[in-house]
């Protein structure tokens, strides 16, 4: 069926109107409504612009969140950063940030954090005062709260009375699955960590319990930035790339968390830099994703970090952090490399070998061909004189292994007792130094005792000049009453004089009066006769 556009439409019935006028005699009464032309293809053109414009929107608005996106990436903000701002802003002003947060993070190499708190010395004399107080307390719990309080000398005390039996629970872990040695690299006490490994300790015992998740004290010293805990856990022997539950290694928890120092220590000692763990990030994604950037810059370098005054890694140390597990100390490689087989021997000793056979031969063949027709030019004795050559040479290089490993053990020995006399010369200076503070609190209070003194005198100078004022006082106005009662008693006296002079003058009129009276009458009495 044949359509018709619009203005066909149109057409065709003007020109139906127009014959039936013509042929019928009939006039059309009216036009037909004709509409507006629109041009455009299907029937509602109209909504086909507005989508192409939305089309364009869209494709500007990707193509400019696209570019903010590379600039981002391009300054080093990684390539989830619009995620990661997106969360930080949930985590601030939504009530589910916390939730948010959590999920993110999860399996992120974050250690236990703690208050910053240093050692504690406690007098000699006081350690078994300490150490009764601590059992009856906390009774099985004591070694584990006496390590996270910081006291090493307690803790010796405790482990090495044995009595008390504390060094069965050595490795023995609180309710939150911490150990007595979790807790003292957690907090940064070298001294009570050295206590815990010289007595047998665990180095690599993890976090237990239903949050563990595989926490190691070297991953905790590392992720906390204790730097000298985390060396003497390496001198302990601590597995330097073990992994927890989500495959985290120590240094990655040095490096999501910034701590340089702890990094550089595990660098220097071989730490494997290019692991990652179940989420597949690495130590460097992850300082890069922090914007830790001396952390990533001490990653990418192509030498370990160099810190002076620490000793290099032992030449075996690369070799024990390429292995898979990395759970061999260069001590045990030095023994396995002895106890195998000459073929089985280090790379070190087969490529010398190698280099060295084809040598040995020719030199093999040259002196058998000065030597006679016994042992002319054959390459069987050749041979033998190379295979003898580098039976010498193995045992030379089997040799020199054992040097190393008896030069290492020495380097270690030194290094322990080098630490042992930094510690005994560190608790020396302490106890010195807690004797100064002790003197100094008894000088403080001795002067307190003084100044209360002083203070109670001048208060009780002050009492006695208030009281001989009030005293003054007091005089000055019993004189002044004294003199107002002899003033009135004066004037009283005066008035009596008076008084007694008035009744004198009027007793004198009185006889006057009498004795006039009576010679009136004596007058009369004359008079009368």
């Amino acid at each position: 069926m044949k359509r018709h556009s619009q203005a066909e439409s149109v057409a065709a019935a003007l020109e139906a109107g127009r014959r039936g006028a013509i042929g019928g005699g009939q006039s059309v009464s009216m036009m037909p409504q004709i509409q507006p032309y629109q041009a455009g293809l299907g029937s509602s053109p109209g909504g086909d612009v507005s989508k192409n414009r939305r089309r364009d929107q869209w494709q500007q608005s990707a193509a400019t969140g696209a570019a903010i996106w590379g600039v981002g990436w391009f300054l080093g903000y990684g390539i989830f950063w619009p995620l990661y701002l997106a969360l930080n802003l949930l985590s601030s002003f939504t009530p589910f940030g916390g939730l948010v947060d959590f999920w993110w993070h999860r399996g992120a190499p974050v250690p236990d954090t703690y208050p910053d708190a240093t050692e504690l010395w406690i007098p000699d004399n006081q350690v078994a005062r300490y150490t009764d107080s601590y059992v009856q307390t906390y009774v099985d719990a004591a070694l584990v709260n006496a390590a996270h309080d910081g006291y090493a000398q307690l803790v010796a005390s405790l482990l090495t009375n044995k009595e008390l039996a504390y060094q069965q629970l050595l490795d023995a872990a609180d309710e939150s699955g911490h150990t007595a040695l979790l807790y003292a690299v957690g907090r940064g006490f070298p001294k009570v960590t050295t206590v815990l490994l010289k007595a047998g300790a665990d180095p690599d015992a993890p976090r237990s319990g239903k949050n563990g998740g595989g926490l190691t004290p070297l991953m905790q010293a590392a992720g906390a930035g204790h730097r000298e805990v985390v060396s003497i856990l390496l001198s302990a022997n601590a597995t330097l790339d073990a992994r927890d539950d989500n495959g985290n290694t120590a240094l990655m928890y040095a490096a999501y968390n910034g701590q340089l120092g702890a990094l550089q220590e595990l660098l220097q000692q071989g730490a494997m830099r290019d692991l990652v763990n179940t989420r597949g990030e690495g130590a460097l994604s992850m300082a890069t994703a922090r914007r830790h950037q001396a952390i990533a810059d001490a990653l990418q370098r192509g030498a370990r970090p160099v810190v002076e005054g620490r000793r290099a890694p032992a030449p075996l140390a690369s070799k024990r952090s390429a292995s898979r597990s990395g759970l061999e100390r260069e001590g045990k490689a030095a023994t396995k490399g002895q106890e195998e087989s000459p073929k089985n021997d280090n790379s070190g000793a087969a490529s010398l070998l190698s280099s060295w056979l084809p040598k040995a031969a020719e030199k093999g063949s040259e002196n058998s061909g000065s030597k006679g027709a016994n042992a002319g030019s054959s390459p069987t004795a050749a041979l033998g004189v190379a295979a003898a050559g580098a039976e010498s040479k193995v045992k030379q290089l089997e040799a020199e292994v054992a040097e190393l490993k008896r030069a290492q053990e020495a380097s270690d020995l030194k290094a322990q007792k080098r630490i042992v006399e930094l510690l005994e010369q560190s608790t020396d200076k302490q106890r010195l130094l807690d004797a100064s503070d002790k003197e100094k609190r008894e000088l403080k209070q001795k002067a307190d005792e003084i100044a209360t003194k002083l203070r109670l005198k001048e208060n009780q100078g002050q009492d006695d000049e208030d009281r001989s004022a009030r005293l003054s006082k007091e005089a000055h106005d019993a004189r002044m009453e004294a003199e107002q009662q002899r003033s009135r008693a004066d004037t009283a006296e005066r008035e009596k004089e008076r008084q007694v002079a008035e009744a004198r003058r009027l007793q004198d009129d009185a006889d006057r009066r009498r004795k006039e009276v009576e010679d009136q009458t004596s007058q009369a009495d004359r008079l009368r006769a």
